[in-house]
């Protein structure tokens, strides 16, 4: 059906559409010019296009049942990751950990003790939104992890591009890969995440909503905790959507 191929097509790097995005659409596609009117009106009219309101640019806005389950999916995951409790450190333990970067030469600032304290809290997700250059990784990462490590609870890295894995994994010392190689294990279950099992999602602002989904639903089922780190004025997903937006 052209009009489901339309909006497939969309949906593919956008949750939402205007419209004007169908007449864009329609019109790449060299639609005949006496049906193009027609068939902007029987896409919106498919059965499964949700109307959602105006947007901020004043237009109508759509999207799919498919991409509104998914989104209303992952919401509802996070918000059970949100009420899944885990072991927490003791004020000692992370006391003892800032006494042993203080030593090496690193004192932490009261902001990345605060978020140090956020992410090794006992909420099943946490979020730390960060610019370049504020530390959030090589220092903040590197603190919680040592903080991990004393709990002997196992931690996992993730992010979009293998490169950034392979830092992450260097400065922070957190065993790391990519989010489509973790996709692909948890799918042929080569990779398992386990109860009290600690994810970081670096660079988050990256990730997709269909990414985000899956990671989001596996943590939950598996009891693991979600670290987010990122900047949502990064670069913005390839994919469909901007979900960490919505956890900031």
């Amino acid at each position: 059906c052209p009009y489901q191929e339309s909006l497939t097509r969309i949906t593919q790097n956008q949750s939402t559409f205007s419209m004007r995005d169908i007449e864009t659409d329609l019109f790449k596609a060299g639609v005949d010019k006496d049906k193009f009117t027609g068939d902007v009106w029987h896409t919106l009219r498919q059965p499964n296009v949700i109307e959602l309101g105006l947007g901020v640019d004043g237009r109508l806005r759509y999207t799919t049942k498919r991409v509104f389950d998914m989104e209303s999916n992952a919401i509802q995951d996070a918000h059970t990751l949100r009420k899944t409790e885990h072991t927490a450190p003791s004020r000692r333990l992370i006391k003892s950990v800032l006494r042993d970067f203080k030593d090496s030469g690193i004192t932490l600032t009261d902001e990345q003790v605060t978020a140090l304290n956020w992410v090794t809290s006992k909420r099943g997700i946490s979020t730390v939104v960060g610019h370049p250059g504020t530390g959030k990784t090589a220092v903040l990462l590197k603190a919680a992890n040592q903080v991990w490590q004393k709990q002997a609870i196992k931690v996992t890295g993730v992010t979009v591009a293998a490169k950034a894995a392979d830092t992450l994994m260097t400065d922070t010392g957190i065993e790391s890969m990519t989010l489509a190689k973790l996709k692909y294990g948890l799918a042929d279950e080569t990779i398992t995440l386990k109860k009290g099992q600690i994810v970081v999602l670096d660079e988050a602002g990256m990730v997709a909503l269909d990414d985000y989904s899956v990671l989001l639903n596996a943590c939950r089922k598996a009891g693991a905790k979600l670290v987010n780190v990122g900047d949502p004025e990064q670069l913005p997903p390839i994919g469909l959507g901007a979900f960490f937006l919505g956890l900031t």
